[in-house]
């Protein structure tokens, strides 16, 4: 995620950029709920679905509205991530940048632009420096946890 202060392409690019960003987070999210797999993970490594799923949802915290003093509720977190999510042959996926812009920017559907208005609002008004680090760091915790799940040596273990 790109700070303000140092953005290129100005202040669209930066709202849409982020709101695929944070997007895509929230439909990540969705999709290894919807697939169980962190039942699965919690199967093969018993302990560290749960501890993903529970980094992800403090992740999360950090968007709701006791956490900013801003209104971005749990249901607008679900459109910004539905709308970054597209069916094909395969089921559910995550679209690209490119083709959430074209729609975003583009065509701008009235239900998705709608739909978007409280995302919009929050990366406009309440996504700071001081967010933004706290989310960077939830990832690098989450990345971390991967590796170490996956057996990367870059990795570690993450306690709670």
């Amino acid at each position: 995620m790109k700070s303000r202060e140092g953005r290129k392409g100005g202040e669209q690019y930066y709202i849409t950029s982020t709101l695929y960003l944070l997007g895509s987070f929230l439909a990540h999210k969705r999709l290894l709920l919807l697939h169980g797999n962190y039942a699965v993970l919690d199967e093969l490594y018993p302990g560290e679905g749960t501890r993903l799923r529970d980094h992800l949802e403090r992740m999360e915290r950090h968007l709701d509205p006791q956490a900013t003093g801003k209104e971005f509720f749990r249901q607008d977190r679900l459109a910004l991530a539905e709308s970054v999510m597209r069916w094909d042959e395969n089921g559910l996926r995550i679209c690209s940048s490119l083709e959430f812009r074209d729609v975003y920017e583009e065509q701008k559907p009235a239900l998705i632009h709608n739909a978007l208005q409280p995302a919009e609002g929050f990366v406009r008004d309440s996504l700071n420096k001081e967010m933004e680090d706290l989310l960077i760091g939830d990832l690098q915790k989450i990345t971390n946890q991967l590796r170490y799940l996956r057996g990367d040596e870059e990795g570690g273990k993450v306690h709670d």
